[in-house]
Order: structure tokens, then sequence, then C-alpha cells
């Protein structure tokens, strides 16, 4: 039986995917850690999905450099924006702490697929979601998690690996409210994933990651097992305030 490997963020579709993956047979987990506010909480969390999935083959990878280039990222781009609001005031970009980094998940997939091959994996598991709008733009897929971008990473690994690597991404087609569903249906413990983009301990409700998971959840009509209190429908329709500023070590 071909073995998998998980890329594991410590996130509500991770926690679903560890569980399909270890349906399908043996798994290793790979858990990316680098600077941002809930590192910690998130391999944390990663690791306790491993024990709970009795996971031995855990590794965490540690990707200092990506620190470094998140802040000459949000810089630059804070300093494009602010030139273009002085142009155009209606302007409305924000840079935060919730602001995706460009080519992050390519790097991750690269080191994904290393450590597959390292473990004896011919397929990579990636919780990708082309339909998991966000918030306010339900219509509107995020390209971050576009299929094509997984077959065309797939297309270079077949050219660089010399084992043959197979991206898994049973979850492309699900809304957030679908994957809720199914991991209410597996028995899943959401209960050991975080979407917050910030360092409390409690989840903020306010950034891309709180939002789209609350989403999920009063969709499938469940409680957040995280959370305190439910979440009010009305809360994410109001505007989205602006994302903390991430602190450069």
């Amino acid at each position: 039986m071909n073995k998998s490997l998980v890329l594991c963020s410590g996130g509500l579709n991770s926690a679903v995917l560890v569980a399909l993956a270890r349906e399908a047979g043996p798994v290793a987990l790979l858990h990316a850690r680098y600077e941002r506010p809930p590192a910690k909480r998130e391999a944390d969390l990663a690791a306790r999905l491993a024990a709970h999935y009795k996971i031995n083959d855990a590794l965490v990878l540690d990707l200092p450099h990506i620190a470094a280039l998140r802040a000459q990222f949000t810089a630059t781009a804070s300093t494009s924006t602010t030139s273009e609001n002085a142009a155009t005031p209606s302007a409305t970009t924000r840079i935060g702490a919730d602001t995706p980094i460009p080519g992050l998940l390519a790097t991750l997939v690269g080191a994904a697929a290393t450590a597959a091959a390292a473990a004896g994996a011919t397929r990579v598991w990636l919780g990708l979601s082309e339909i998991s709008a966000r918030p306010g733009e339900e219509s509107q897929p995020d390209p971050a998690q576009a299929r094509e971008f997984a077959q065309l990473m797939e297309c270079a690994l077949a050219l660089t690996s010399p084992i043959p690597i197979t991206l898994e991404t049973p979850l492309i087609d699900m809304t957030r409210g679908d994957i809720v569903m199914l991991a209410r249906r597996m028995e899943i413990p959401l209960k050991l994933s975080w979407s917050c983009w910030t360092s409390g301990d409690t989840p903020c409700q306010n950034c891309t990651g709180c939002r789209s998971r609350a989403r999920g959840f009063l969709d499938a009509t469940t409680p957040d097992p995280i959370l305190t209190r439910p979440v009010s429908p009305n809360s994410l329709n109001a505007p989205q305030a602006a994302a903390p500023q991430p602190v450069s070590a």
C-alpha cells in the first residue's frame, strides 16, 4: 500500500485531510513552522493531531527565512499601496498579518515533496479548497487554492523528483461548510485545529482565517468546539477591521 505524506498546517482543512489520508493507508505528517503569531499553537496542534491518529512519522520543518521575506514583502506592498492611495484616495487595499505571502504555498509543496521522498511516500496530500470563499466574496474562488496550481506543481515535480509524486487534493471542490459537515460525519476532533492569524488565547473573530472558519460552521449548522459562544451571522456581514501589522524579529 502506497504511503502518503500530509502537509499539515494545524488548521481546519488539515485536520480533515489527516483523517482522510489515515483511512487511505500509512501516513507521514509534515508541519512547516515559520515565524507568525500562531506558530507555536499550530505546531502543538499538528503534533496532537498526529498523536490522535497514531502517526509516528511526524516531522516539523523550520523555515526561518519566511519571516524576513514576509517583512520585506509587507514593507514593499505597503509602500506601493500608499503611493496608489495618493493618486486614488478610494483605494482600500489592506496589508497586514493576514496578507498572503506570494509563492509561500509553492515553497511548502516543494518541501513536502522532498520530505515525501525521504519518507518513502508517493502521495502528498494538500488541503486546497478552491471554492472556500471568504465572507463577502462568496462568488470569488481563492486563487491561492486553485486546482491549476496543484496540476502545475505536480508537473513540475514530475520533472524534478526521482520518485513519482502525486498531489492529492480531496477537498478541492468543497466549501467550508462541506468540510465541516464531513468532519462531523467522520467524528474528526476539530478542537485540535486553529484558524486564527493572531497569537491570542481565543480566536480574534476578525481576521480572514476566523471569518472563513466561522462561515463554514454556520453553513454546517454546527458549533465550533474552540469557541465559548456561537458567532452571529450578522458579524460576518460587517466590514472587516484592518488586520494588525506583523512584528519583525
